[in-house]
């Protein structure tokens, strides 16, 4: 009798890309660029899994950040 083993599918990675442009603004800017474990987790506190970084963005300087996420959902 042979054995066959059987694991989980690697999650499916998203590629998400934040763009913020403006004609001049000091912008702070709340973005995932990780996944929380559960939506429950990210419901609580959405902050701990939004950093928030100041951006100078203007005419030709967008702030831009790529990322893979396996929910982009939320």
């Amino acid at each position: 009798m042979a054995t066959t083993l059987v694991h989980a599918d690697e999650p499916t990675l998203h590629h998400v890309r934040y763009t913020v442009g403006a004609s001049q603004l000091l912008a702070e800017i709340y973005h995932r660029d990780m996944h929380p474990v559960t939506f429950a987790d990210y419901s609580h506190d959405p902050y701990v899994h939004s950093p928030i970084v100041q951006a100078d963005v203007g005419p030709g300087k967008p702030w831009v950040l790529e990322t893979s996420l396996t929910n982009a959902e939320y």
